[in-house]
């Protein structure tokens, strides 16, 4: 808080020096007018006003001093020595062993007296001496050739000033013109760089696209071959011309059929467990068939590839209106136990027909017991709650 207040009291310090400055600098010029007017007192009066806060000017010392002496001698010789004795006084009190000054001074006092005393005395002017004169003359020249050269020393500063300006200007302008030739050089490199990597990238987009369809219609050839072999059915006829009417080929063939080709196809699978896109193309027509039975054989078998979307479509056979069908949902996701089919099966078993949460609690109860998957603690309690709950006291198997 004092560093605040301390700062605050010298900036308005500051301003009141800076305006005093200006305020002298202000009588200084009107003091040089009246100085080159001729009106030499009022000139002095300025120099003196400007000297209360700039005693230090050189320049306006020399002009006071001037105009002080010639104000002086002109009232001197006009006869007014009141008007003269102001004056006078001063240069005595600023050079008291000049005896011209102090004969100057005293003619006046006596002057000034006998005119109180209304004593008329006639005594000629004193003449001022040449070598006073020549004074006057010396200080007016040497504050010409001081003007001049203070003019002379402005145009030098300022000239140097817009040479240093015009210098600066064009290093500037030269720095700003590189570094855009840089940035425009860094830009088309990038860009280059970018398209280079972007198209790198769609040729291996496509060629790994153009690779996996080559490596769908073998495995699609490949069952449809095997299936031919076991059935009979007609399907290999131009297989690898048509191997794009896979999805209406498999649709033809008779359930039990279809199941078989479940087998065929997580056989040919098998130890390609990350291809989930390759095991999508060749169950898709049959996780989507109408028989219930084909389709959650399907389903099971995508659970290994694609556990989330074999588990979306499991949860909406699960909740279907058939009891039937959410019952023949509990037995399949038996088959496929982890926490994720467990928690489907633990939502079904709230179903409000007896036979259906009967055997998911039959489930429950049987994977609870042995204790094979690992589950959390939260659904473990949250099984054997719900079958002390239900009063079921099942035999396990």
């Amino acid at each position: 808080m004092k560093k605040i207040i301390i700062a605050v009291i010298s900036f308005f310090v500051g301003i009141v020096c800076l305006s005093a400055r200006i305020a002298s600098l202000e009588h200084f010029n009107r003091a040089e007018n009246f100085y080159v007017a001729g009106e030499y007192e009022k000139a002095v009066e300025h120099y003196e006003k400007g000297f209360e806060t700039n005693p230090d000017n050189f320049s306006a010392r020399q002009l006071w001093g001037v105009s002080l002496h010639i104000a002086a001698y002109n009232n001197f010789e006009a006869g007014n020595f009141s008007r003269a004795l102001p004056f006078l006084r001063r240069l005595r009190n600023l050079d008291p062993e000049d005896e011209h000054i102090e004969k100057m001074y005293q003619t006046a006092l006596s002057a000034i007296r006998e005119e109180k005393e209304e004593v008329k005395a006639e005594s000629p002017p004193p003449q001022v001496p040449e070598e006073y004169i020549r004074t006057l003359v010396s200080l007016l020249e040497m504050q010409i050739q001081f003007q001049k050269e203070r003019l002379k020393h402005e145009d030098s500063f300022r000239q140097e000033i817009v040479s240093r300006t015009e210098v600066l200007q064009k290093s500037m302008i030269l720095n700003l013109q590189e570094q855009t030739q840089k940035l425009e050089k860094t830009y088309i490199y990038t860009v280059g760089a970018g398209l280079i990597v972007l198209s790198i990238f769609i040729i291996f987009l496509v060629y790994y696209s153009r690779k996996r369809e080559k490596l769908i219609l073998k495995y699609q050839n490949r069952i449809l071959v095997k299936l031919e072999e076991q059935f009979s059915t007609g399907l290999q006829n131009n297989s690898m011309q048509s191997a794009g009417r896979y999805n209406e080929k498999i649709e033809r063939l008779q359930p039990n059929n279809k199941i078989q080709g479940i087998k065929l196809i997580e056989s040919e699978l098998a130890g390609y467990s990350e291809e989930k896109k390759i095991a999508e193309k060749l169950l898709l027509p049959l996780i989507n068939d109408k028989d219930k039975e084909v389709e959650m054989r399907a389903l099971t078998a995508l659970y290994k590839y694609n556990p989330g979307k074999a588990l979306e479509k499991f949860t909406v056979l699960g909740y279907s209106q058939h009891p039937s069908t959410r019952i023949k949902t509990i037995r399949q996701l038996a088959l496929i136990p982890d926490e994720d089919t467990i928690r489907l099966i633990f939502g079904i078993a709230m179903d409000p027909d007896k036979n259906v949460r009967k055997e998911a609690i039959k489930v429950l109860n049987k994977i609870y017991s042995r204790g094979e998957v690992r589950i959390s603690h939260e659904i473990r309690s949250k099984i054997k709650r719900f079958i002390k709950e239900e009063k079921m006291d099942m035999i396990i198997d």
